[in-house]
């Protein structure tokens, strides 16, 4: 959800296929450069990595530059709607 706001509209398509990307990647990679830590090192670094790559990362948004607009303080979501939501779901079993 955040890619909309950080990209032109002209580069949305490629900012989202280049994140998916990213994503598939990493689901194969991650597994197979946990397993060679394993076997090189020990169960316990690998942890160390994943959280120095989760420090990285938390760095990484903290330095992004969000050009969206903010959401507005009321987003309309009070105890009124959650009641209704619930009828709705008891209702429609």
């Amino acid at each position: 959800s955040l890619i909309p706001n950080l990209v032109p509209r002209k580069h949305l398509t490629n900012a989202i296929s280049l994140n998916s990307i990213a994503f598939q990647t990493a689901t194969i990679a991650g597994p197979a450069v946990a397993g060679l830590v394993i076997s090189r090192f020990a169960v316990g670094w690998v942890y160390a990595v994943n959280a120095i790559s989760f420090g990285a990362i938390i760095l990484a948004l903290a330095l992004l530059r969000y050009r969206g607009t903010r959401a507005a303080v009321d987003t309309g979501l009070n105890w009124k709607a959650i009641v209704e939501g619930w009828r709705f779901v008891r209702g429609t079993r």
